[in-house]
């Protein structure tokens, strides 16, 4: 068991979790104003959600392609 958490520590220690865990915040920003916009119409949160998301990914989908093949 210690030896898969000491597997695990190294893994999210690597560069590519870094430039992966930026990424994510970036997405974060990139989706706050469309959700802002749901918001202000109130859009359920279920609906909010979805939709946020559904924006994220399609912006999002090219540079996670870019992360995840590199090695």
């Amino acid at each position: 068991m210690r030896e898969f958490f000491k597997k695990l520590g190294l893994e999210y220690a690597s560069k590519l979790f870094l430039v992966y865990w930026l990424r994510w915040m970036l997405s974060a920003l990139v989706m706050l104003p469309f959700m802002e916009v749901f918001y202000y119409f109130n859009f359920p949160l279920w609906l909010n959600l979805f939709l946020g998301q559904t924006i994220g990914a399609v912006i999002f989908f090219k540079l996670d392609k870019l992360i995840f093949s590199k090695k």
